[in-house]
């Protein structure tokens, strides 16, 4: 199962893009992307981009349960967060078939 895990998790960052600046993060704010996995190159550039955004965030490292709560707001223009950092086969397997944005 965890190597079943960790392929969805690399499947998952197939389309990665990575952001090193303000500017960068600026820039994902005002235009819509979808389908693609984001990487911060540190904790303040992430923070700042979640304490911004206007779409709504769906946490992948909570148990299940949480996760469905969560799911219960889920739109096209929704963000997956963490997605790194989950564990569970399921929420990985309901994420990597969305065209969401994701975070990693």
């Amino acid at each position: 199962m965890l190597n079943d895990i960790e392929q969805l998790k690399e499947n998952i960052k197939q389309n990665v893009i990575r952001l090193k600046s303000f500017d960068d993060v600026d820039g994902l704010l005002y235009c819509y992307i979808e389908g693609k996995c984001i990487e911060f190159d540190n904790i303040i550039l992430k923070n700042y981009f979640i304490n911004n955004t206007q779409r709504p965030i769906i946490n992948c490292n909570s148990s299940y349960d949480k996760f469905l709560e969560e799911m219960e707001n889920f739109s096209e223009i929704s963000i997956f967060n963490n997605v790194n950092a989950c564990n569970d086969f399921t929420i990985l397997d309901i994420v990597n078939k969305t065209n969401n944005l994701k975070i990693c």
